[in-house]
């Protein structure tokens, strides 16, 4: 993404982040195994479902147990506050 408010100088000191991501938090690890599948084959389309994340995360948190509660959670703030994608109007 091309900072607008940015002038002058080049290019590759001009761009930014698209999102602000903390590679170190849950919710990334969430966002990285829904992707996980497309991103080793790229025939695939289908997303997995949340007991699947829940699978594949398992022994991954040091601090505990991830439910499929808590996967769900993280979706959802994800959505809302991260990548900001809007969901139907109500």
């Amino acid at each position: 993404y091309l900072d607008p408010d940015a002038t002058g100088g080049p290019w590759g000191n001009s761009t930014v982040t698209a999102y602000s991501l903390n590679e170190t938090a849950t919710y990334f690890l969430v966002l990285v195994a829904l992707c996980e599948p497309r991103l080793r084959d790229q025939s695939r389309v289908a997303v997995p479902t949340t007991p699947r994340i829940v699978e594949r995360l398992g022994g991954h948190l040091a601090g505990g147990v991830l439910t499929a509660r808590a996967v769900s959670s993280h979706i959802d703030y994800l959505a809302e506050e991260k990548l900001r994608i809007g969901g139907p109007d109500t």
